[in-house]
């Protein structure tokens, strides 16, 4: 029931995060992708430390995979921080 839950709330946002790409302006696919990207990182943590727990990886692996995990987190967030600056910045020239 959680994973049903999940999706739908995936959905929801997918959809809330459309909207909001076609009120600024922005080509919807683009923006979207990117917080598609970062449910994919949480689903990608999820993975990991389920792994661990059911003894699938060892807990080198997961410091290594959790660290790639975490880097790719901070550059998404960087890139989403980036393109609201963005709509912001067109936002109030208009």
């Amino acid at each position: 029931m959680a994973s049903g839950r999940r999706s739908g709330l995936r959905r929801f946002l997918w959809l809330l995060t459309l909207q909001r790409a076609r009120d600024w302006g922005l080509q919807p696919a683009f923006d979207v992708s990117l917080y598609q990207a970062q449910g994919s990182l949480s689903e990608a943590e999820y993975y990991i430390h389920l792994a661990k727990n059911l003894g699938y990886i060892e807990p080198e692996t997961v410091r290594v995979l959790s660290s790639h995990r975490s880097e790719a987190g901070r550059t998404l967030q960087g890139l989403i921080k980036a393109v609201d600056d963005q709509i912001a910045s067109r936002r109030s020239e208009a």
